[in-house]
């Protein structure tokens, strides 16, 4: 399996229309009437660095295989900030990219001055919850229900071994 490295979307932008098309196709029930180009707009908006909103993303072989933003709102719920979009091309799924990237994401977070996250989804519970994050609700979203979940950010300690199952 070739290296994967994980960079902030400000390097990649030429990619804004591949990642598009991902979201759009995987998460339209999600858009409601935005077009395909409305959602591409939206994530051209995470070219952040060091501030959110921002992004990061998987590349392997000179290929975009992955994706995950911090963002500072998310208009359906009062709370803030949010880990958004965790996205991993089928092929590259059940290698560790999403868990890479996951645990980039909370390391920026962390390195920004964030001390918790949110986020939502439809069907990776199970996941995220391996990972420390715990349920906060349970919402109907554009009519499909999602779990709200959140994590707090503790501060990092190179002194702290991560527990076994994070190792990797």
């Amino acid at each position: 399996m070739p290296d994967i490295a994980i960079h902030d979307l400000a390097d990649f932008p030429h990619w804004l229309p591949v990642i598009a098309d991902w979201f759009y196709t995987s998460w339209r029930e999600l858009y409601g009437e935005k077009t395909q180009a409305e959602v591409e707009q939206c994530i051209a908006g995470w070219l952040g660095r060091d501030r959110i909103p921002t992004a990061l993303v998987a590349v392997a072989d000179d290929e975009v295989i992955g994706i995950v933003a911090l963002k500072d709102k998310d208009q359906q719920f009062g709370i803030l900030p949010w880990l958004s979009g965790l996205y991993v091309v089928r092929a590259r799924r059940h290698c560790g990219v999403g868990t890479r990237l996951l645990r980039a994401a909370e390391n920026k977070a962390r390195s920004i001055g964030l001390s918790k996250l949110y986020l939502y989804t439809q069907k990776s519970e199970a996941f995220y919850g391996a990972y420390g994050w715990q349920v906060h609700q349970h919402v109907s979203l554009s009519q499909t229900k999602v779990s709200v979940m959140e994590k707090m950010l503790m501060p990092h300690n190179l002194f702290q071994h991560p527990p076994p199952a994070l190792r990797g």
